[in-house]
């Protein structure tokens, strides 16, 4: 067994997500050497990508304090939670029925025939009439006949969306909805998760890729909004997204509050959103973003999708490469992987085996393909002595050193994104019991935004079926239509600062043009 096969085994039994995040840096580093850069710098020993990754991972548990002991815990969450719930089913059953059934068919005709039985789905779901949800949309249906999906250009991509009306909550509501995976991918949605550049919004840059959906969104479902708003006058205006659709609904929210979006609803409609597993999706030149209090972010336990920007995902990139360039011995690293959880009896043959091959030149290592029973005998003999050592703690300076080597990397063109809401509620499950913490603020909500926090289900925290647990016994009962959406107003006492103005061009000649990923916001031209 090859040290990296060993690594990948035990190091995927403490951190079950490290192969994905491996997997997606093996992808990094390749665009990378293509593009004609150096490749990882340092002497010539070999140190296993996934060692690397679980430096990094040991390192910001260490530094992990702020979001083990900070934000203000919420006692009194129970009316609050049962609202998140509920819309978070609206948003799970609506996007799943309206889907159901989309990639067996052809043709315009066909299409609306059967996104018409789905809606009768959706309002036999949501125990809504057919009045209360007067429309859904699938990209397949706002693009022109001439086109097909081939042929249809990202900036001309609608997500995906419903409206209802909810009497209950006395709200029109907005559904945004994520990225179409089941029954089949769909490539436009996918594309504009990726196309990561960005481009001038408002008074910062945005999310290319989400600019361009936000602005079809703005065009087909404003109108219908408007319509039912003043159908239905008093009624207020909530906005609800999952993943891309949490992104697009954040700058959904800045057209209304911050555009001239706002005067096509009636005068005085109260707008609030509710976003769930949100990316970062926006910037201003000064990193002070000025946070919307009516968005109320929600996020499950460790989704790892709020850090997930162009720049964070290049970050993980460089700062391995700096540990890399630190020389430190492998069994050192190994030391920092491995102070925890690692003298299990079982691993014992494994890990003698790993120290064999990691303390044998490249060029050897090349040449062996058998372990002499001798030799392995003589090691494993040692391994409970070995292990000793290995597991016990690294010197405070070796830490001090990865993390000076990490917190200054390079410096690089991407944009440092965040999200816009003003609030964010982390929400965790255990056994029956929720706990919520609240953090509030640009500078709080920022450090969810600034890197990719390597946590144990940091990716199934964030995928549909990680949301489903969370509320599945919350937002189900009438006991969530009994309670009104001002309990969402967690911050209505604070003020909406003024955005800062700037100078686009200066700002924009800063925009992505490193070349490690593939230009997808060049799909728009």
């Amino acid at each position: 067994m090859r040290v990296m096969e060993f690594l990948t085994k035990k190091l995927s039994s403490q951190y079950p997500d490290i192969t994905m995040i491996s997997d997606m840096y093996n992808e990094l580093v390749e665009k990378h050497n293509k593009a004609g850069d150096d490749e990882l710098a340092g002497d010539s020993k070999y140190r296993p990508l996934p060692l690397l990754i679980a430096v990094l991972y040991k390192m910001q548990a260490r530094n992990d304090s702020f979001f083990k002991s900070g934000g203000y815990v919420m006692s009194d969450h129970s009316d609050l939670q049962e609202v998140v719930g509920y819309y978070w089913h609206v948003q799970h059953h609506a996007g799943k029925l309206l889907r159901e059934g989309i990639n067996g068919v052809t043709g315009r005709e066909q299409m609306e025939e059967l996104i018409n039985k789905n809606r009768d789905k959706i309002c036999q779901s949501l125990e809504l009439s057919k009045t209360d949800v007067p429309y859904v949309s699938v990209s397949e249906l706002c693009q022109d006949e001439a086109d097909s999906v081939t042929d249809m250009r990202l900036e001309d991509h609608c997500p995906d969306f419903v409206i209802s009306v909810h009497h209950c909550h006395k709200a029109i509501v907005f559904t945004i909805l994520g990225t179409r995976i089941f029954p089949r991918p769909h490539p436009h949605d996918i594309i504009m998760d990726l196309a990561g550049k960005t481009e001038p919004f408002h008074h910062g840059l945005a999310h290319s890729g989400m600019v361009a959906g936000n602005r079809n969104l703005v065009k087909q479902a404003l109108p219908k909004l408007s319509t039912e708003l003043t159908q239905y006058s008093g009624y207020s205006l909530l906005i609800v997204g999952y993943s891309l659709g949490a992104g697009l609904a954040h700058l959904f929210m800045m057209e209304l509050e911050l555009g001239g979006a706002k005067q096509a609803l009636p005068h005085g409609t109260k707008i609030r959103a509710i976003t769930y597993g949100c990316p970062p999706v926006f910037t201003v030149p000064n990193g002070k973003v000025s946070a919307l209090n009516n968005i109320l972010m929600v996020s499950n336990r460790n989704d790892g999708i709020t850090g997930a920007s162009l720049k964070c995902i290049n970050d993980i990139f460089l700062k391995t490469k700096a540990i890399h360039k630190l020389n430190l011995q492998r069994r050192t690293l190994l030391k920092m992987a491995f102070n925890k959880n690692s003298d299990a009896d079982d691993d014992e043959e494994l890990v003698a085996e790993a120290l064999q091959e990691l303390e044998m030149p490249e060029d050897k290592e090349k040449e062996k393909s058998v372990v002499s029973s001798g030799l392995f005998s003589k090691t494993k003999a040692k391994v409970s002595s070995r292990m000793s050592g290995l597991v016990k703690g690294v010197t405070v300076d070796v830490w001090d050193q990865v993390e000076d080597a990490t917190e200054n990397i390079p410096k690089t063109e991407h944009a440092e994104l965040t999200q816009v809401g003003g609030n964010l509620i982390v929400m965790r499950k255990t056994k029956d019991e929720m706990s919520l913490t609240k953090f509030s603020g640009t500078e709080e909500i920022r450090k969810f935004s600034r890197q990719i926090r390597f946590k144990y289900g940091m990716f199934d925290d964030h995928m549909p079926w990680g949301y489903n647990s969370l509320f599945s016994k919350v937002g189900t009962s009438d006991a969530a239509k009994a309670v009104g959406l001002e309990v969402l107003d967690i911050n209505q006492e604070e003020k909406v600062e003024e955005p800062t103005k700037f100078k686009e061009e200066k700002f924009i000649s800063n925009s992505l043009q490193s070349g490690i990923y593939p230009d997808l916001s060049s799909l728009m031209n």
